[in-house]
């Protein structure tokens, strides 16, 4: 009998369900529409690329400014930690700008180049840079919202939950509102498929970075998505994370995202009359 290591599923189980190709039509199609798009986006609307944030190579985001006094919209890609690179998802762009809110593309150093540790010190990092630009660019520094996809919605989840004077001697940044879309909130079962030997995630690190371990308050509003294709432990991490939060009286939305995939949720961020769009924008 194959050994059950997971909450009663075995280690082919888990692959079935951490890996998300298989559930995907079209998969490779994705990433070509995306970068195409993503391409357009910043070839037709006023940008400032690769703003440096730290001496990595990959410590660097792009902005794609909206109107003064409207928010910021700071997006995180996802990739398992370990691939992807802001410049295929900026095609959602468009749709922030066009109500006025200014869009960040953020790129980080990727495992197994970094230790999960330093990938998210250096997320932290480019939250403080960004923030203390907004004076000179003409921001809204009262209302950041972040947003990650996959991997970049555990990201986003933990710097909600920074204290941010233990980052920075400058006025601290603000986190109004944070989005994750089909994250992975509990690292555990990462340890346990094939992906991880690109990864190199510790069992330190599931105790470190976990979401849905952690004690410290939340900043600002919840929304957390996931779409119906994307497996059952996808669902039910989501489900189980929001259902922490609301545990200890903090509110949140959550939304299945119905016939979506893990790929094709994006559609409903950069789509005009996506839901995800409006769950990000709504006032």
């Amino acid at each position: 009998m194959t050994e059950k290591i997971y909450r009663g599923y075995n280690k082919d189980e888990l692959e079935d369900l951490y890996n998300q190709k298989h559930r995907i039509p079209g998969y490779d199609d994705y990433p070509i529409n995306w970068k195409r798009d993503s391409d357009r986006a910043r070839k037709g609307l006023e940008t400032k690329l690769d703003v440096r944030y730290g001496d990595h190579s990959l410590e660097t985001y792009d902005v794609f400014p909206g109107k003064p006094g409207f928010p910021v919209h700071v997006f995180f890609h996802g990739g398992y930690w370990y691939s992807q690179d802001k410049s295929n998802f900026e095609f959602m762009a468009p749709a922030f700008v066009e109500k006025g809110w200014t869009f960040v593309g953020a790129n980080y150093p990727l495992c197994p180049d970094v230790t999960m540790t330093e990938l998210v010190d250096s997320c932290r990092k480019m939250v403080v840079d960004l923030f203390g630009r907004f004076n000179t660019w003409g921001f809204d520094g009262s209302a950041i919202h972040l947003a990650g996809h996959s991997a970049g919605a555990q990201i986003v989840s933990i710097l909600a939950t920074t204290q941010w004077h233990h980052h920075t001697q400058n006025q601290c940044p603000l986190i109004s509102r944070t989005m994750g879309i089909s994250g992975i909130y509990d690292l555990q079962p990462v340890i346990y498929i094939d992906r991880n030997l690109e990864i190199g995630l510790t069992e330190n690190d599931v105790d470190d970075f976990s979401p849905i371990a952690y004690s410290e308050p939340f900043a600002g509003e919840l929304v957390l998505a996931v779409g119906t294709h994307e497996g059952s432990e996808k669902v039910r991490q989501m489900q189980d994370f929001a259902m922490m939060q609301a545990g200890r009286g903090k509110g949140s939305q959550s939304a299945l995202i119905e016939n979506a995939n893990h790929f094709s949720i994006l559609d409903h961020y950069a789509d005009r009359d996506g839901l995800l769009l409006e769950l990000a924008t709504s006032e």
